[in-house]
């Protein structure tokens, strides 16, 4: 049977009525399995905002009804990567359609979804008292607390502080999110909730621990989560692992996912996008077929190479270049949590002045022109788009000196020096705010007046009225500054065309 795979995240892709009928949806398959259905997560019925931190995934059959779904949350945690946990959430299946590849679907497709954003991974939670749920969880997911591989890989059954501060957050703060009985007894050191489901809330989800045809194949391993409950008590294990991209395929590989029709894994194992290494760097490749030998390596601002923004724009250039996308990771994997870049309050946080020592150009610009040399090597034509600090990046590789791209764009450069102005020598598209102290009014004028005696194509993007950053944050809450993004975004494509196709 063929199905129909549909995400909706975060409450960005329905308008408020289909938001409606999707939600009656939903509510409708659980309330066949799940009596009484509890108000909370999805079920919530007049809730505006039930969409809102979710990741829903729906599967339906060739004629349009629904088989399955899986509402995952996105958890907001301080003081981890990311600021962010993906919490599994709810699963419910149609019975029909249990022996069919559904849930593989749901989740394959779930998983791709969330790592497009967080391409190093994500820290991963669930919260269960199906024995086989919990079996499955630690397949696919790495350094799982608890699970049974855990002493092995750590040398002792007590969770990390990593661990430890994921579910003590959840257990402060998070409860109604999980659905846990206010009552409920938290174990720090076995990560159980005891009587997490034993309330009106959540008898519905309540199972009987000894029914083995709720236990996984893997018998050691049901009997280790077993050991964890109580008979008839509604306790739920609160798992914490982390997911990342490499693991999930190679669990997923052996579980026959890539054999199911419009799965995004077959996507990533058909060369869509993968992580690979180039030059000793980790680079998030974007594959696209239809020019082929023609590649874009975009080099990214102080959000760092998984910021969702920079993947969006790398989906955006492929798509419209009919380019292959490389986006390398040139901070030798330190992530800046985006929410605290984004506010200028908590700057001080991010003690700027070290991190910028520890990615100079001296340090950073060795690797960059490094992975340039590799990509010019391995592409017929080949273009560099440089953010903020992968402006004076994008301009090394264009130097007199080096000449390793056909053409480069940049947008707002950080820490641009005349010299290397005067040393450019492939086309160059230059992207330029009107409010920017990176990018001064002095460095604006000299571009213009060096530049066009310089012998090269030159393109000189003004943006009025909008400030640094704008072409990579796209914030929809100041004014201009979308559409400035997408201006932005347009030009460099047209730039790309011209230089990576039409100019052979």
């Amino acid at each position: 049977m063929d199905y129909n795979v549909q995400i909706h995240h975060l409450d960005v892709t329905l308008d408020p009525d289909a938001k409606h009928q999707l939600q009656n949806e939903l509510r409708a398959l659980a309330a066949l399995y799940i009596k009484p259905l509890p108000n909370y997560q999805i079920f919530k019925p007049t809730s505006s905002t039930s969409l809102k931190d979710k990741i829903v995934v729906v599967i339906r059959d060739g004629k349009g009804n629904l088989a399955g779904f899986v509402s995952a949350i996105l958890i907001p945690i301080n003081g981890i990567v990311e600021d962010i946990v993906l919490h599994s959430g709810i699963t419910v299946i149609h019975e029909n359609h249990r022996k069919s590849p559904v849930k593989k679907l749901l989740f394959s497709n779930l998983i791709m979804s969330v790592l497009r954003s967080y391409p190093r991974g994500i820290w991963f939670t669930s919260l269960a008292e199906v024995i086989s749920s919990l079996v499955h969880f630690g397949n696919y997911v790495t350094n799982v607390f608890p699970s049974p591989s855990y002493e092995a890989t750590h040398g002792t059954n007590l969770p990390t502080a990593v661990h430890l501060h994921i579910a003590k957050e959840i257990n402060r703060l998070h409860r109604p999110k999980l659905n846990i009985s206010p009552d409920a007894v938290f174990d720090e050191k076995t990560f159980v909730f005891l009587g997490s489901n034993d309330w009106d809330q959540g008898r519905g989800f309540m199972k009987d621990i000894d029914d083995t045809s709720l236990w996984s194949k893997d018998k050691e391993s049901s009997k280790f989560y077993k050991s964890f409950l109580r008979y008839g008590a509604g306790d739920e294990v609160l798992q914490v692992g982390y997911l990342d991209l490499k693991t999930i395929l190679v669990a997923m590989d052996k579980e026959g996912f890539n054999s199911d029709k419009n799965n995004l894994v077959s996507k990533i194992n058909d060369r869509d996008w993968r992580i690979i290494e180039i030059a000793e760097a980790d680079v998030l490749e974007r594959m696209e077929r239809s020019n082929e030998g023609v590649a874009i390596m975009m080099i990214h601002d102080l959000f760092g190479w998984t910021f969702s923004n920079t993947r969006i724009l790398a989906d955006y250039y492929a798509e419209e270049v009919g380019a292959t996308v490389l986006v390398p990771d040139f901070f030798g994997g330190e992530i800046l949590p985006a929410n605290t870049i984004l506010d200028d309050s908590r700057w001080a946080e991010l003690d700027l002045p070290a991190f910028l020592a520890r990615n100079s150009k001296s340090v950073r610009g060795p690797e960059i022109i490094k992975t340039a040399k590799a990509l010019r090597a391995s592409y017929r034509r080949f273009g560099v788009m440089g953010f903020c600090f992968g402006g004076w990046g994008a301009f090394h590789i264009g130097a007199k000196d080096k000449q390793l791209a056909d053409c480069i764009s940049v947008a707002h450069p950080t820490m641009v020096e005349k010299t290397e102005i005067d040393a450019l020598a492939v086309p160059v598209q230059i992207m330029a705010p009107e409010m920017d102290p990176m990018f001064t009014e002095e460095l604006k004028q000299y571009s213009n007046q060096v530049i066009p005696k310089l012998g090269i194509p030159y393109s000189y993007q003004y943006f009025p009225g909008l400030e640094h950053g704008f072409a990579i944050r796209g914030n929809p809450n100041k004014l201009g500054e979308r559409r400035g993004m997408e201006r932005a975004k347009n030009a460099a494509v047209y730039w790309f065309r011209e230089w990576l196709l039409e100019n052979e």
